[in-house]
């Protein structure tokens, strides 16, 4: 869903930026193209991912990563994070448990 908006966006963008420069175009280039730039924001987010994780990992709070994940538009990531972390705590919680 989240990438469906972006690629919309970016059509959107370009029409503008073509408005903007009187340039006629088709749709298919329109579409060439934002499908070009959709496939390289998804390396983007996937290199961002990976460097909010070390980074978040030396300097960042939790509360903070979670703050640029949603400023990032990435509400999918940060439900599953959040998600992660309460299975993690109660799988402790059990062990402990067990264990004491």
């Amino acid at each position: 869903m989240e990438s469906q908006n972006i690629y919309n966006n970016i059509i959107k963008y370009l029409e503008m930026l073509f408005i903007q420069l009187e340039i006629k175009t088709s749709k298919q280039l329109k579409r060439l193209v934002s499908q070009y730039c959709m496939e390289y924001l998804e390396n983007i987010f996937f290199l961002l991912g990976i460097f909010c994780e070390k980074i978040s990992k030396t300097t960042l709070s939790e509360e903070d990563f979670l703050f640029i994940i949603e400023k990032l538009q990435l509400k999918r990531y940060k439900g599953e994070i959040c998600e992660e972390k309460k299975r993690t705590q109660t799988e402790n919680f059990c062990f402990e448990k067990f264990y004491s």
